[in-house]
């Protein structure tokens, strides 16, 4: 396996390890999102919390290695044809992004479960907290930690006139397995709801009711 970068690509380490990256993610959402076929309190459910603990501090492991195999592959390689000033410097803004993602996640989700005064596992080994147990800091923590991971599913706002959403954009409809999944009501037919007592907490600076997001109207806690 290369270490070092050609004029043509980057190194097979490191396209290896960005490969791995990807998909150590795909499973640390697909764990918290699927944890659902277990009921709380069960051994399956709290299994697949742990791989997504794990897991998720296995990309944090990772990145230090990343950057290290970036740099000793020398100069990356040119792109053909060169690209127009702005998209290179909007490329190197996304890559920035990417890099703080991937570190701010799993450190986040460590200082959660220490504020939670949860055990934080490893492979065997607990690892220490990163602060000190508070009840109230580990909701706001793990409120902007789901609010990050799930950013996909945050609605547009609504248009200026009429308050419409286009069909392609409404939250409703991609929030619509999840309501299923939660035995909320469809879109289309709002009703009063008593939240579930975890999202009837606050949850910081969340301004929504289900103080989770800040969908607010459109959130999946108001059907």
């Amino acid at each position: 396996m290369g270490f070092k970068h050609t004029p043509a690509r980057y190194s097979s380490a490191l396209i290896a390890l960005h490969w791995l990256t990807l998909l150590l993610l795909i499973a640390v959402y697909a764990l918290m999102e699927l944890r659902g076929i277990y009921p709380r309190g069960s051994a399956g459910r709290a299994g697949m919390m742990n791989w997504h603990y794990m897991l998720g501090l296995s990309v944090l492991a990772l990145l230090p290695i990343r950057l290290a195999l970036r740099r000793m592959g020398g100069r990356r390689p040119p792109v053909h044809p060169p690209l127009p000033v702005m998209q290179e410097r909007l490329a190197v803004l996304v890559h920035l992004a990417l890099y703080a993602f991937l570190l701010a996640m799993p450190i986040l989700g460590w200082l959660t479960l220490g504020a939670q005064g949860k055990p934080i596992p490893f492979f065997g080994l607990q690892l220490p907290a990163l602060t000190a147990a508070d009840k109230d800091l580990g909701h706001t923590l793990e409120g902007i930690h789901e609010t990050i991971g799930h950013a996909r599913l945050l609605p547009d706002r609504p248009a200026r006139r009429g308050g419409a959403v286009p069909p392609l954009l409404d939250a409703r409809q991609h929030l619509a397995p999840h309501a299923a999944a939660a035995g909320l009501s469809s879109p289309g037919q709002p009703q009063r709801l008593s939240l579930p007592r975890r999202t009837a907490r606050s949850r910081g600076p969340f301004p929504c009711p289900c103080r989770r997001c800040w969908a607010r109207r459109d959130c999946v806690a108001l059907w």
